[in-house]
């Protein structure tokens, strides 16, 4: 009976039936989609991991303490491989040599990298110059062609720079190039490939030929420091440079320093043939699958548990870079995976409203009929199955066809849209999963679930009278009164209850859970319903300006078309609750594509004065404590892990540098104001040259003792620039005086404040926020003479002036250089200094280029999201003006009996509808622009930095065109049937 009704009513309500499974048909296959772009980004995530510290999972060395540091490869690889989980697992030599070209005057220090090219699978190389376009002038053409090999026809299929390697992993759009050519010897010379700094900073191209001097890894006796004064055996043996290229994930590093030459030729000159100094594996790519990055990172340990299990050796040390990046950075992949939800969820809501919609439609209609079968001894709940049961049919065949677009779109489109755009980031991008598949069919269902409850509800609550009277139907009946004779539970009031409390959960239990615990479901579940409230709230907060929108609109068409605004008006003023449904789906549905964009436009405008702020002058040279302080041995001292006095002289003195200034190490002290009121946990430094000048203009502020206080901290012993926060805190201003505690015991130093400061960019935390006192992160700027003074045990007699106190070096290029050259003396200090002295060199045009490449993936992925939801929000807007326009049938019989012509109805119903879209889409896009600007402008005064002025240019413009476009279709199509028929056949469908 139930299935005979429902068939039926397909039958008679053909299009209204072909809409729902439509918007179902485009709902869950963008859920199906969304899914898909997750696992995308997991993949993308972890790509853009490996191309920072290695495209490999695991890497196993030999501890300096082992009394062989090299490891037997034919012994361990067979044993590593055999362990579940291990895909591949290559040997290398990896270390600091020495170069000599012979063709320069540039000769210095690089990382080799010995490796095997025909089972190293790690990272993506791409070939920039094999020498294919140049001639051999030094008479050694034969040699030369020869060495070019596989790589010279590499190049002549495609222009420089095209050719790209995988070790064997190549995909179809690359061009594969023989590796084992390169690398391999010709006339008893072996290949090299030199990566793009390292052949620009020492100035070597294809063909020439360069020396290498290598020592192998220094030993050391258990709990003993290395010996400085062993001698280490060197070994010198010649390479041709048979390539240039650039890597991602070759070496574990992000930048391409270094050279790449052949294990077994590397081992047969160096004396070690058949040895390396580690291995590194590479794991299963499933392993990452997990939507919870922990729970990928911990996948593979559990896979390196194995592989330490197998070798049963305790000489053996076991480095997981990429699983522990993943892990490191779960928090901004729980933020993107809320995101997906978050527009999943509104797509499938804008769904649900529609469906309701037309479902309360139908219910409207069939009032008498259902009426009738109440009469005949239907019951409640066979109404309420019967609704049910329609919703059920048009579900069934809506998300089983939703599944099949959704594969289709992403295997088709989205899949080689992120391919393309990722480029090497992405080995394989992911197709459609079945966990996917399953969410989306859960959801869908449990959509379709609360979109038929109402329905239902109000079918299996009709009223007999409805076919008796129907004009007395919505009075007062037998049933009504009989509801008023008892108190039933009414959980609105508990529902409120539960809404009050939920501030007090959320600060009491949610937070703690999450980020004391860490707790990462629960963080993602608090990340999902902070943006479903920001989005939700603001769509709501913002809807009472839809107003002003639309008379503003309805005031324009009633200037461009009179006639048509007429009635346009008296339509869209008297629809308030056919509108508002309309409209709040629209509103929703454009607030969190225009936030997120705005949010991406104003990072990327924000970005250069972000970083200059933060870094303070171009460059930034560090000593790398960790990597001078060894595990093993006893603590260094402080002098130990700065800057050695002649490193530190000739870096000053380099020819590409201009201005410098010296910071000391910060050293951690007590401040006081000496009376015994308050203290506070402060870091002092101290600087040896004139900020201004060498920072930024905007990296300095300085609110008390104004300029004159950076030259007096150098000049005057016992001056000192704090902190506004840390003055406030002190009641402190200029011309006071604070008391630091002092190296030794019984050590105390009186300060004056000469200046106080919001802001020293690069020079330590110089800001009017609470908490950095609180956390005892602010900063005391002296003299170096005061600052010796102050770390100096007064027990051990005066301060030694030569004791090496220097942790960080501030930088301007020299005048002559321009922005080219400025990246080019980034990547010549990191080869000479960062090489051979592990010095950390840092450059702010360097950062501000990362964030915004960040940001362009970002919006790749942006586009992708919003794509997907545009085209339901569009598709959303037809269904429901098609639902209007059919509810005004009588209306459009009245107009066509009294003359009015077709096109005169499509003036009015295209009119009505660009008013009510674009009115809606005006109100979300202003929600999301202006939320973007609170976001930002928050950030910005919680950071103390200002915000730059910056628009979408792509998103919101789409969106706009997107909704006029769908209001044209929707009006002409759902109007055309009517405008071609006659006024007394529209009246007879009444």
């Amino acid at each position: 009976m139930i299935l005979t009704y429902v068939r039926r009513n397909f039958r008679r309500r053909k299009v209204r039936t072909i809409l729902m499974i439509l918007a179902l048909i485009v709902g869950v296959g963008t859920l199906v989609a969304l899914n898909a772009t997750v696992d995308s980004y997991r993949r993308f995530y972890a790509g853009t991991v490996a191309g920072e510290v290695g495209d490999f999972d695991l890497v196993l060395t030999r501890p300096d303490t082992a009394p062989n540091p090299f490891m037997v490869p034919r012994e361990i690889i067979p044993l590593v491989e055999a362990v579940p989980g291990v895909r591949s697992a290559a040997p290398r030599l990896h270390a600091v040599v020495s170069v000599r070209t012979g063709v320069s005057e540039r000769d210095g220090e690089a990382a080799l990298v010995a490796l095997d090219p025909a089972v190293d699978t790690a990272g993506t190389l791409e070939i920039v110059d094999d020498g294919s376009q140049q001639a051999d002038e030094e008479g050694d053409s034969a040699e030369g062609d020869g060495a070019q090999g596989d790589g010279a026809e590499a190049g002549d299929e495609a222009a420089p720079g095209a050719a790209r390697s995988r070790f064997g992993r190549s995909s179809d759009e690359e061009i594969p190039v023989d590796m084992e050519a390169l690398l391999g010897e010709v006339d008893g010379v072996p290949g090299a490939v030199v990566l793009q700094q390292t052949a620009d900073v020492l100035g070597v191209a294809p063909g020439d030929v360069i020396e290498i001097q290598y020592a192998p890894p220094q030993t050391r006796l258990p709990g003993q420091a290395p010996s400085a004064s062993a001698a280490r055996r060197r070994t010198t043996a010649r390479w041709r440079v048979r390539a240039v290229a650039t890597q991602r994930g070759v070496t574990g590093e992000s930048g391409n320093e270094g050279i790449l030459v052949s294990l077994a030729s590397a081992g047969e000159r160096f004396g070690v043939p058949g040895l390396a100094e580690r291995i590194v594996l590479d794991y299963d790519p499933a392993l990452y699958d997990a939507r919870d990055p922990q729970k990928s990172a911990f996948a593979a340990r559990e896979v390196t548990l194995l592989v330490r299990e197998s070798l049963g050796a305790e000489d053996v040390e076991f480095r997981m870079p990429r699983p522990r990046a993943v892990m490191d950075g779960a928090n901004a992949f729980i933020f993107f995976q809320s995101l997906i939800s978050m527009y999943g969820l509104l797509s499938l809501s804008v769904v649900g409203m529609l469906i309701r919609t037309m479902i309360l439609t139908n219910v409207q209609e069939q009032t008498r009929d259902m009426a009738v079968l109440r009469i005949l001894g239907a019951s409640r709940r066979f109404l309420f199955n019967t609704v049910a049961a329609e919703v059920a049919a048009i579900g069934a065949i809506g998300i089983g066809l939703g599944i099949v677009v959704g594969q289709w779109v992403n295997n088709k489109i989205i899949v080689r849209f992120i391919a393309q755009r990722a480029g090497d980031m992405i080995a394989d991008v992911p197709l459609v999963t079945m966990s996917g598949v399953l969410l989306a069919v859960a959801v869908g269902g449990l959509v379709l679930a609360i979109s038929a409850w109402a329905p239902a509800r109000k079918a299996a609550n009709t009223k007999v009278t409805h076919a008796i009277n129907p004009g007395v139907a919505d009075g007062l009946g037998l049933d009504d009164l009989a509801k008023m004779r008892e108190r039933r539970t009414d959980l609105r009031i508990s529902r409120s209850g539960l809404v009050v409390l939920t501030y007090p959960l959320l600060i009491f239990f949610a937070f703690p859970l999450a980020f004391d615990f860490g707790v990462l479901w629960v963080l993602a579940a608090l990340f999902f319903g902070a943006l479903l409230a920001l989005i939700v709230g603001a769509a709501l907060l913002f809807f009472v300006i839809i107003l002003p929108f639309e008379r503003l609109l309805l005031r324009v068409q009633a200037i461009t078309a009179p006639r048509a605004g007429y009635f346009v008006r008296r339509t869209v003023l008297r629809g308030k609750g056919r509108n508002t449904l309309i409209s709040l789906m629209i509103v929703m549905s454009a607030t969190l594509p225009s936030f997120l964009s705005t949010t991406l436009a104003l990072e990327v405008a924000n970005t250069e004065n972000d970083r200059r702020l933060d870094g303070g002058a171009p460059l930034r040279v560090t000593a790398p404590v960790s990597l001078q302080q060894t595990s093993a041995g006893p603590p260094q001292p402080v002098e130990q892990r700065n800057f050695k006095p002649e490193v530190l002289a000739e870096l000053r003195a380099d020819a590409g540098l201009g201005p410098t200034v010296a910071l000391a190490a910060p050293f951690r002290t007590q401040a006081s104001d000496g009376v015994g009121l308050r203290d506070a946990s402060v870091r002092v430094t101290a600087t040896d040259g004139q900020l201004r000048g060498l920072l930024y203009d905007e990296a300095i502020e300085i609110i008390e003792g104004g300029e004159a206080a950076l030259t007096r901290v150098l000049d005057e012993p016992g001056a000192a620039i704090i902190g506004a926060g840390l003055a406030d805190h002190f009641g402190a201003s200029v011309g006071k005086t604070l008391r630091l505690e002092g190296g030794g015991l019984d050590h105390d130093e009186d300060v004056l404040v000469v200046g106080i400061a919001k802001r020293l960019g690069g020079v330590g935390t110089f800001t009017a926020k609470k908490t950095a006192v609180w956390g005892g992160d602010s900063t005391v700027l002296l003299g170096m003479a005061t600052y010796r003074r102050l770390i100096n045990d007064p027990v051990t007699g005066p301060p030694d002036p030569n004791t090496p106190i220097v942790r960080t070096l501030l930088a301007t290029p020299s005048e002559a250089i321009d922005e080219e050259g400025e990246a080019e003396l980034t990547r010549d200090l990191r080869l000479r200094y960062g090489t051979q002295h592990g010095l950390n060199i840092d450059s702010t045009a360097e950062s501000i280029a990362t964030v915004r490449e960040e940001a362009r993936t970002g919006q790749m992925f942006l586009l992708i999201l919003t794509a997907l939801t545009s085209a339901l929000a569009v598709f959303g807007v037809f269904a429901v003006i098609y639902v209007s326009i059919y509810g005004r049938r009588a209306e459009i019989g009245m107009l066509k009996a009294m003359g009015a012509p077709g096109r005169h109805l499509l003036k009015v119903f295209v009119g009505e509808a660009m008013v009510m879209t674009l009115a809606a889409t005006l109100t979300g896009v202003s929600a999301g622009v202006l939320l973007g600007y609170m976001l930002r402008v928050s950030e910005g005064f919680q950071n103390e930095v200002p915000t730059a002025f910056a628009v979408d240019r792509i998103v919101v413009p789409a969106m706009l065109a997107l909704m006029i476009l769908a209001s044209l279709i929707s009006a002409t199509v759902a109007t055309h049937g009517y405008r071609r028929r006659r006024a007394v056949e529209i009246l007879r469908t009444l």
